[in-house]
């Protein structure tokens, strides 16, 4: 397993390691993780898993691809 503390570093070691699943915080400081997330999926195929103290349907659908992505925020209930 491989820990960054901020975006362009995650971002490096997912190109160098090629991660089985990447388990994303959508505020990370640098680059955020809205950002390393369009990079990665630019690769095709990696599953991200997204974690945001974000807690609205507007916010998740900047992000959302069914295929490729699950949103998990740390709220229980979403509002508009």
């Amino acid at each position: 397993m491989d820990v960054a503390t901020d975006g362009r570093t995650g971002l490096n070691l997912a190109h160098d390691h090629h991660p089985d699943l990447v388990i994303l915080d959508w505020m990370l400081p640098g680059m955020d993780g809205l950002e390393v997330c369009r990079r990665l999926r630019l690769q095709g195929g990696l599953p991200i898993l997204m974690l945001t103290a974000k807690d609205t349907i507007q916010d998740a659908c900047r992000v959302w691809m069914p295929e490729q992505m699950i949103i998990l925020s740390s709220l229980s209930t979403w509002t508009n």
